[in-house]
């Protein structure tokens, strides 16, 4: 260690002059020579010197460490402006669709459009903005009245609480309804995990409730009949960690991307809308929230049957590639049509889980059927 001290004292003398002549050991001054390359016949004149080692040779750790500082916090902040100027761009290109209501302290966003009872309540399936009901919503408008809304922080909403399962956003349904001042009796439709929470909604506010249409709808009993769809907890939380560490910094708009073909009935635009809304960063992190679906599925079961409710079961017939999974899926399907005693379930053989992209009509002629049967009972 001393000899390495002594050493480095050595070389920072030396090198402060870059001519200075190499001295390796304490001699008097008379007895250092300079360094002579002129045996080798390749220098000529006067004496050739060799530049003494820079002092700063061995930088420390922080030295070697800034510049790549340096470098990711200009990434950082290029993601941060790439982000917000891409917010600023989609809110200019895709201005909100529906109006914002306060129902304490935050607001959420329905659309409405028709007329008649009974209003029929789209509920979208998780991760989906309202929006993505815009077509079927413009058929059962030709007959009824329709609403789409936003969920806590998905389309044009407020971020909501976390975690937000089914209960929550069920209570935050009926909030909006009141102060969007639309009367009861609803028709719930619920797509996958929309079905979940237009139970729990008749669970807390049956007198509201007119009739059901539940499309590819989630079931309590999943987990346990097919256990492969189960997302772990600690996947879910890394997931979560992601979204709100770098979405922010413009990742998520860098692996977004509009879909290569449309869903019939769909312009450009609308998928360009939906596509957009979807990869917020804020539906991102609501989508996180509103996991694990064994806290909603718990929720559904503990909200109970459905009575005598007109209910339309629609089931897709391709939603699982293995057949032992279809399987389940289609008796799971058929135990939620026997919530009700006015319950049937249609099987939609030519489509998967996304029924109301790839089969819409299923779900206009369900809605229409439960309104006709609605009517009648009210007649």
């Amino acid at each position: 260690l001393a000899a390495a001290v002594w050493a480095r004292r050595r070389t920072a003398e030396f090198a402060r002059d870059p001519y200075n002549r190499i001295q390796f050991e304490d001699l008097p001054a008379a007895e250092v020579f300079a360094l002579d390359l002129r045996r080798d016949g390749a220098w000529s004149g006067d004496e050739a010197y060799v530049d003494a080692i820079d002092p700063h040779f061995g930088r420390s750790l922080g030295a070697r460490v800034r510049p790549f500082a340096i470098g990711a916090l200009l990434l950082i902040l290029s993601g941060i402006v790439y982000e917000r100027v891409g917010e600023w761009r989609d809110h200019k290109r895709f201005p909100q669709i529906g109006r914002s209501f306060d129902i304490g302290g935050r607001s959420l966003n329905i659309y409405c459009s028709g007329e008649g009872e009974p209003t029929a309540i789209l509920e979208s399936g998780h991760s989906m903005p309202g929006f993505s009901w815009v077509l079927i919503q413009r058929e059962i408008a030709k007959f009824t009245r329709a609403c789409w809304y936003d969920r806590a922080g998905s389309g044009w909403s407020d971020p909501g609480p976390d975690p937000n399962w089914s209960a929550s956003i069920a209570r935050d349904l009926h909030k909006l309804l009141q102060a969007a001042r639309i009367p009861p009796p609803y028709l719930l439709v619920g797509h996958s995990m929309g079905g979940f929470t237009v139970r729990v909604y008749n669970g807390l506010y049956p007198a509201d409730v007119a009739g059901m249409v539940l499309v590819d709808s989630s079931h309590e009993d999943t987990i346990s009949r097919i256990p492969e769809t189960t997302t772990p907890q600690y996947l879910l939380d890394i997931q979560k960690l992601f979204l709100e560490v770098f979405g922010p910094i413009g990742l998520l708009r860098l692996s977004a991307d509009e879909p290569d073909t449309l869903p019939r009935g769909l312009t450009r635009e609308e998928c360009a809308t939906i596509s957009s809304l979807v990869w917020q960063v804020k539906s991102q992190v609501a989508q996180v929230r509103e996991r694990p679906l064994i806290a909603s599925a718990e929720q559904a079961r503990a909200a109970g049957g459905l009575g005598t409710l007109p209910l339309v079961v629609l089931t897709g017939g391709k939603s699982y590639t293995n057949p032992g999974h279809q399987k389940a899926w289609v008796e799971l399907q058929a135990g939620l049509s026997r919530l009700s005693s006015r319950g049937r379930q249609v099987v939609v053989a030519n489509s998967g889980h996304m029924i109301p992209f790839q089969a819409p009509q299923s779900v206009i002629e369900a809605v229409r059927d439960v309104v006709t049967e609605i009517r009648r009972d009210g007649s």
